[in-house]
Parts: C-alpha cells; sequence; structure tokens
C-alpha cells in the first residue's frame, strides 16, 4: 500500500484480529517525504517475503531529478514473517541506474523473479541473498514487463509490452526454461498491442490476459494460452463485449476464472473448464461495476472482488465451480482491488474507502465480512498474499 508521506505495508499473524504496520525505518532506512508504490508481492513460505514497488522522493538524492522527484525502485526481504525487513538480499536503485520493478514470483523459498520497467528481470537462487540482472532479448530491452509466473525455479514467463516503432505498443512474452540464464521472445499474436497478466498453472500450461487497445481501459479484452511453455500462444475467443481483465486464477490446469468489466459497463467473469478451447460469460450479480481481482481456494469455490453501483466493496462467491455468484454482504463504502484466500473459509480483501485503506475478513465462507483495524495514516492497500 502507500501514504503521502512515507510507504507502509500491514501485517498480521493471527488471522487479522490485529495488524501492524511493517513501514518507515522499519523497512527503509532513510527519513524523506515521499510517495511509495508497493506494486508486487510473493511470499513462498510463512518467514519468506519479497515485495517490489518504486519511491518518488522530494529530497533531491541522485542524479536523475523529475522536477523536484528522485525516483527509487525497491526489493525489500523479509525472513521473519514480517518483523524486520531488510539485510542483504535488498536492492534500491536511482532511475537513471535502475527502472520501477512491477511484480514477483518466487517458486521457492530460495527461486524468485523480479521484473519492472526496461526490460529489467532480477533474479536470485540463494534466498534472496543476491539478486542478479538477467538478459532479456533485445527486442525487449526496452519493454515494460508487466507481471511474471515462475511454475518452477527453472520455468518462468514474463508478459508486458514495448515500442514497436511510429508510437505503436505491441505485446511482449519473454519465456525461460533455465531459470533465467537466457529468455527467448515468444510470437505474440497480432493484434495485441498490451500484456498485463500472466498465470501459469504448470511448466507448461499458462493463460496471459491483456487488451486490444493501447491504454488501459481501451479495446477488447485478450486471453492468450499456452501448453508448450510458451513456444506457442494461441488467441482465446472471448466474448466481444469484454473490456479490461485485471486477474485471473486457476484451481486447475483445465479451469481458470478471469474478471474484469465490459466494454459497456458492468463487472464480468469469464471461465473455461476444458484449458482455454472456450470462455464462457458467468452470470453477475447486478449492480456490479468492475472486478478487480479473484482467488479460488479449491476447486469449487471462489471470491472475486471490486466496486458495484452502491460504491460499496463488491465481493461475489461461488461455491459449485461457477455455476452461480452470489453476492456477500459488505456494509462498507469502499473500493476493493485485491484478495487471498489462505483456505475455503477464510478471506482477506483489501482494497480503500474515504477515510483510508480498507481490509476485510471472513472466517466463515463469506457468510460475513468484518472490517479490520488498520494503523493510521495507511491511504490504500492494492494486493496481498497470505502463505497461511
Amino acid at each position: 500500500g502507500y501514504n503521502s508521506n512515507s510507504y507502509y505495508d500491514a501485517i498480521t499473524k493471527d488471522g487479522g484480529s490485529h495488524w501492524i504496520t511493517q513501514g518507515g525505518q522499519d523497512i527503509f532506512s532513510r527519513n524523506y517525504t515521499s510517495v511509495t508504490y508497493f506494486t508486487g508481492i510473493s511470499c513462498p513460505s510463512v518467514e519468506l517475503c519479497v515485495l517490489a514497488g518504486s519511491t518518488m522522493d522530494s529530497t533531491p538524492n541522485g542524479p536523475q531529478q523529475m522536477g523536484s522527484l528522485v525516483s527509487t525502485a525497491f526489493i525489500h526481504v523479509t525472513t521473519d514473517g514480517g518483523a524486520t525487513w531488510g539485510g542483504p538480499g535488498e536492492v534500491n536503485q536511482i532511475w537513471d541506474s535502475g527502472p520501477y520493478f512491477y511484480a514477483v514470483s518466487c517458486a521457492t523459498t530460495s527461486d524468485c523473479m523480479v521484473v519492472g520497467q526496461d526490460g529489467s528481470i532480477l533474479a536470485t537462487t540463494d534466498g534472496d541473498v543476491t539478486w542478479t540482472y538477467q538478459n532479456p532479448p533485445n527486442d525487449a530491452s526496452s519493454a515494460w514487463l508487466n507481471s511474471v509466473s515462475c511454475a518452477t525455479p527453472l520455468d518462468c514467463v514474463v508478459v508486458g509490452f514495448t515500442d514497436v516503432g511510429n508510437n505503436t505498443l505491441g505485446g511482449v512474452i519473454l519465456a525461460s526454461t533455465n531459470g533465467g540464464v537466457t529468455w527467448t521472445s515468444e510470437k505474440v499474436p497480432a493484434g495485441v498491442p498490451r500484456l498485463s497478466g500472466i498465470s501459469c498453472a504448470t511448466p507448461s500450461d499458462c493463460f496471459a490476459l491483456g487488451s486490444t487497445g493501447e491504454t488501459y481501459g481501451t479495446g477488447s479484452g485478450v486471453i492468450l494460452a499456452t501448453t508448450n511453455l510458451g513456444a506457442t500462444w494461441t488467441n482465446q475467443t472471448v466474448p466481444s463485449e469484454i473490456g479490461n481483465l485485471n486477474g485471473i486464477a486457476c484451481p486447475s490446469a483445465t479451469t481458470c476464472y478471469a474478471v474484469g468489466y465490459q466494454r459497456f459497463g458492468g463487472g464480468d467473469i469469464l471461465a473455461t473448464r476444458n484449458g482455454g478451447s472456450n470462455w464462457s460469460n458467468q452470470t453477475v450479480p447486478s449492480g456490479t461495476i468492475a472486478l478487480t481481482g479473484i482467488a479460488c481456494p479449491s476447486a469449487t469455490t471462489c471470491y472475486a472482488v471490486g466496486e458495484n453501483s452502491l460504491a460499496a466493496g463488491d465481493i461475489i462467491a461461488t461455491t459449485n465451480s461457477g455455476t452461480t455468484w452470489a453476492n456477500q454482504t459488505v456494509a462498507l463504502k469502499v473500493t476493493l482491488d485485491g484478495i487471498a484466500c489462505p483456505s475455503a473459509t477464510t478471506c482477506y480483501a483489501v482494497g480503500y474507502q474515504r477515510s483510508g485503506a480498507a481490509i476485510l475478513a471472513t472466517t466463515n465462507s463469506g457468510a460475513t465480512w468484518t472490517s479490520q483495524t488498520l494503523p493510521s495514516g495507511i491511504h490504500g492497500l492494492q494486493g496481498i498474499a497470505c502463505p497461511s
């Protein structure tokens, strides 16, 4: 999450009864006014989490300034469940010598990948003690890499977009089968200028989310699929009214749900039960404006979050493999951006409201959702990971 003067995340170790700030000097020892965004997190164990993002500082401390601002990309690591952040795994790059970081994927407690701007790919194989820049193909050296998924320590896929000339964007897919030692640019089907998400259920089976529009909110939603670790990608047939797709969850190699919104208004869920051969609209409860995240703790149970027409947090759920989706009772007027479910009965949804950040929790399969008490000064939360 973020606030206007410093940088914060929040952590719970007692099932949400108490949330404590892991920020300021605890995460980043420098003390100055800044705006920091945490854009990616991966927790391969209860103790180990890797957090990536960027900070805009109002105090010049590097050679590249944006007006009175300096941008710093960072990787923060905790090995004690968030009690402290730091150590040899810390990476801090000033904007002119290091790009923004956007996403993290940890296949094991030793093997993690971080991706970001300017074709940046960083890898660790020693439990986040040392990070090494990988060498992307030349045609991706200036790409914005938005998402990474590592099904194993060796097998990773990265997606994003790059400028292909004449102010035109082109989708980018990179694949590695040797832990990032070498990367191959995969052929992206025509008409896909931007890719924003990737999910690999196995080393061979992946789905990528994107759009036919060059800017967010334009064009139609796109789903690409591979069954051979990216050697070939097929444009899936999705309903024409789909606008942007924001998240995907695959409880099995053949069953996946993608969430987003329709071009002419209204949240949407697409489902496939045959590995992507067919995608169909699910019946979403009326009043859902947009859906931004989804989690499937079991093959039959999934929760999707977003916003509804009452400006209240929208949580909808299925317990019958997507046959029906029902509204959950959410009293707060809140926009929800992310959700994680460590079990079929327990989930945490994060977002923001007029008064600041919000976390909603359920421990009874969504029968009730309770607002959690958070530290003051946090304006919004955009993502969550729950290893247990």
